[in-house]
């Protein structure tokens, strides 16, 4: 089996942190997590079912996936992924999103084209593959995109969000 360490991986990693572990006993700190592999599966790209993705999450947790290819805008995100995963006591969600692409070149001549070629495109029913500028880490990079993942942690007493957070492509930490 070949394990993929993206975002998601890492998230789930992060998340194992809070997840006390099996191991403990008579009170002493864990010394290492129980896990389980788990897979995204192609359900309908290929003549059979067939792994997309490959991930470690703890043991006890819930794991639904789905991969939905269709005209979404850019040949990178023919395929969209998509996950939810969850602790047994519910407090603890991660969810992977699918992915959000865009080109962009510096030469004015060829994003004429990129743009000339998103608009025949519609003409046609295809989706327009956006031709947007880089932007920077500190630059409000993530405004008006849907987050890559996101982890969110309950409340033991009242059951409410009382951590969230979300990962966006290209983010670091």
């Amino acid at each position: 089996m070949i394990l993929i360490w993206s975002k998601a991986a890492r998230a789930v990693a992060v998340a194992a942190v809070l997840v006390p572990s099996v191991a403990a006993v008579d009170g002493a700190p864990p010394r290492y997590f129980h896990m389980k592999a788990v897979q995204v599966i192609d359900q309908g790209g290929f003549a059979k079912p067939t792994p997309a993705m490959d991930l470690l999450i703890p043991a006890g947790w819930t794991f639904n996936s789905k991969v939905e290819w269709g005209n979404r805008g850019c040949f990178t995100d023919l395929a969209a992924i998509s996950f939810h995963m969850q602790s047994p006591d519910g407090k603890i969600v991660i969810e992977g999103y699918p992915s959000f692409s865009w080109q962009f070149v510096d030469n004015p001549s060829v994003q004429r084209y990129l743009v000339a070629e998103n608009q025949q495109g519609l003409k046609v029913g295809l989706k327009a593959c956006p031709v947007n500028p880089p932007v920077a880490r500190g630059d409000g990079a993530h405004q008006g995109r849907r987050p890559a993942y996101s982890a969110r942690q309950r409340d033991r007493r009242d059951g409410k969000i009382s951590r969230s957070r979300s990962i966006h492509q290209g983010s670091h930490g």
